[in-house]
């Protein structure tokens, strides 16, 4: 469909355009119900994305706190505790560091849709918010698996090249892989894949002078 054409069909007597609050009426057709329903799923969207937000921050100080007291620890499970151990540990401790402050400074927040009373209105807000939700998730995945990507392959580049360290520089690979996915997998993307537009029901109104039809096809 190359546009939205919206008919309205206007049945009264001649005075009926001069009524206070005609216009008015014709201007809007959503449906209340189906308005309120997708302001909801937007405020449950934003809820979603402050939550995926708070747990990865924690998460990645969790991990970077976790790594540098192994490493002042000197504790190496399951092997004996080395340089490139040190140097791996440390590595993945910058790579949380970075990931928390990402968090931080650059939080996915989505906007939230407060109820007006008015359809027509929280309608517009509700797009306008789906939008603007819709563009912060999808910078927030490309920037996770770009940003992600390139950390990873030069703290491997790093402990190969300099360290000559291919098993630490593998693991390194492959947990900084696996937590990408999951943090990918997890950050909330329904108003980038979805975005369904808002479903607008034909409307009749009625009053003492006349009544008007309002549709959207």
């Amino acid at each position: 469909m190359i546009g939205r054409a919206v008919a309205v069909l206007a049945l009264g007597w001649a005075g009926l355009a001069g009524v206070p609050g005609a216009s008015a009426q014709a201007r809007c057709a959503e449906d209340p119900a189906a308005v309120e329903a997708a302001r909801r799923a937007a405020n449950r969207e934003a809820a979603r994305a402050a939550t995926w937000n708070r747990a990865w921050a924690i998460v990645y100080g969790v991990a970077a706190a976790g790594q540098v007291g192994l490493a002042l620890a000197e504790i190496s499970p399951g092997r004996e505790f080395e340089r490139p151990v040190a140097i791996s540990l440390y590595a993945g401790a910058g790579k949380a560091v970075i990931g928390l402050g990402t968090r931080l400074i650059l939080p996915l927040e989505l906007p939230r849709v407060a109820a007006s009373g008015d359809p027509c209105v929280d309608a517009a807000a509700v797009r306008a918010a789906r939008a603007t939700a819709a563009r912060k998730e999808q910078n927030a995945f490309w920037l996770q698996l770009g940003g992600g990507a390139a950390l990873h392959v030069a703290v491997g580049g790093y402990l190969v090249i300099v360290e000559d360290a291919w098993r630490d520089a593998l693991m390194s690979l492959a947990i900084g892989a696996v937590v990408s996915g999951v943090t990918l997998y997890t950050l909330p993307k329904r108003s980038w894949r979805s975005a369904p537009a808002l479903a607008v029901a034909p409307v009749a109104r009625t009053d003492s002078l006349g009544v008007s039809v309002v549709g959207s096809f």
